[in-house]
């Protein structure tokens, strides 16, 4: 399954612009439900684990933080183009080896820490100024640590969340 401008692969998300693609798949922006602009993650999977992965980024949803990214929706898209929600998981009649999509809708970010320093170089600068960078690492780490608490119950009980891909590009500004 390949998409491309126009295409709404989750109802209500129309595809505008291929932003980029990253570790896991393509992140399109894309016209919401309400017109708002959000970032679509179109994440392939390969193997059985299409449900567990669902049902994981689920639980992340679930969390509430004002230096964590909100999750506006979560679906997994069967190799038969059938879409399913968390609540419809389990009846998800996913095969070992056939290609599963996995879509995450966040709102859109301004932009990353890798796009303002860039931004810096391009004037002349040798990096991000300090005192800007400071807030930016410090919401990072406020963020982080809510994740890290580990009385905290995403749905498999109290526990913590380690984040495995804190770089630039994932820092929103």
């Amino acid at each position: 399954m390949h998409y491309k401008i126009g295409d709404e692969p989750v109802p209500g998300y129309r595809l505008e612009t291929c932003l980029g693609a990253g570790n896991y798949g393509l992140v399109w922006k894309a016209a919401g439900p309400d017109a708002a602009a959000y970032a679509v993650k179109v994440i392939t999977i390969d193997r059985k684990a299409g449900v567990r992965e669902l049902k994981a980024v689920a639980a992340l949803a679930r969390i509430t933080h004002p230096n964590l990214v909100p999750i506006a929706g979560v679906w997994l898209k069967d190799h038969n183009g059938t879409l399913y929600t968390e609540a419809e998981a389990d009846a998800a009649p996913l095969q070992i080896g056939k290609t599963k999509h996995l879509f995450i809708a966040t709102p859109l970010a301004d932009g990353s820490l890798a796009a303002r320093l860039a931004d810096c170089r391009k004037r002349g600068l040798a990096g991000v100024p300090f005192p800007e960078l400071i807030r930016y690492v410090e919401d990072a780490a406020r963020g982080l640590d809510h994740l890290h608490l580990p009385t905290s119950d995403y749905g498999d009980g109290p526990g913590a969340i380690v984040h495995a891909e804190v770089k630039p590009t994932n820092l929103l500004t």
